[in-house]
């Protein structure tokens, strides 16, 4: 069983998969956790192989900071290439590269991972402030229809080691045409969005009745049952059935609401058929289960003073 962890990623590892970093090889890491006011014993520090490259990052950071400082008090001396500046994000922390682990969790590698979707992964930065490079891993657990994260997932950020994220220019470059991907299709995506991990418990409320941990209970009774469409998410599909319900909306207004494609009639009809596939999943999953004789027996209607009549 793992028993020594590793200091950049929290992970327990055996000590066959770690590397030492209490020599004085590695005096700049810890001056570097002392200026982070990191507390710590030289002999318990460790780093796994799949934080390697976040190591150097920290070393690389640290001597351009050095050389910046040194800029200053010798400007003569020096000659910088702005073609060959990478960027470092503020206040973003990078995730590391390992494929040996969930990046979200600790979780070690195992069936139910799978290569964490560009969508997820742009999740990371505008919802936790992380940064995760092309590879990373994560469970299937935490993706939302395979490919976004779960709205309601928590990610333990405090107990992070905060390494810095330094990108390449080749990789702000890909960056910014992955954001450039993702408002595109946010532009042609639905104005109220129930897989948009942002939606707050009032906003379901407001629309739906229910609060998200109530909507997303409902929600797994009926989504093994339920497929997606070019018109609408699993999760929309509910939410279209919950919003008719508490608003009254017209369908014409619903189909509006959830920007599906088609003219005034198109869109009538898809959100009509939306609310009447959820009712029929309903009645077939969750009605039987919860009204009616069906869902107890005889002796759980006796003791709860029950009469059949």
């Amino acid at each position: 069983m793992p028993d020594i962890k590793c200091t950049l990623c929290n992970c327990w590892k055996n000590s066959s998969e770690l590397k030492s970093l209490s020599s004085s090889n590695y005096s700049w890491y810890h001056e570097y956790l002392s200026s982070n006011g990191k507390t710590f014993n030289i002999n318990e520090l460790f780093y796994c192989k799949g934080c390697k490259k976040a190591l150097y990052t920290i070393k690389k950071d640290l001597a351009v900071a050095s050389i910046s400082a040194s800029s200053q008090s010798f400007p003569e001396l020096m000659e910088v290439d702005d073609d060959n500046e990478g960027l470092t994000l503020d206040n973003v922390t990078f995730t590391g590269s390992g494929h040996k682990r969930c990046v979200v969790c600790p979780a070690s590698v195992s069936s139910k991972m799978v290569l964490m979707p560009k969508p997820a992964r742009l999740d990371l930065p505008l919802f936790y402030r992380l940064f995760a490079p092309h590879g990373v891993r994560c469970c299937t657990s935490h993706l939302l229809n395979g490919d976004r994260l779960r709205p309601d997932e928590h990610i333990d950020i405090e107990n992070r080691l905060s390494i810095p994220t330094s990108l390449s220019p080749t990789e702000v470059r890909e960056l910014f045409n992955d954001l450039f991907s993702l408002i595109d299709a946010l532009r042609s995506s639905s104005h109220l969005d129930f897989d948009n991990p942002s939606l707050t418990n009032e906003d379901y409320q407001a629309w739906t009745g229910w609060t998200k941990e109530q909507f997303n209970l409902m929600f797994q009774y009926i989504s093994n049952h339920l497929c997606s469409s070019s018109n609408r998410t699993t999760r929309n599909a509910f939410a279209i059935f919950w919003i008719k319900l508490k608003t009254n909306l017209s369908f014409r207004q619903i189909g509006s609401l959830f920007n599906m494609p088609g003219d005034s009639e198109t869109r009538r009809k898809r959100a009509s058929d939306a609310f009447d596939s959820i009712r029929e999943l309903l009645i077939l999953h969750f009605v039987s289960e919860h009204l009616g004789i069906g869902h107890t027996t005889v002796d759980d209607a006796k003791t709860h003073n029950t009469a059949y009549t």
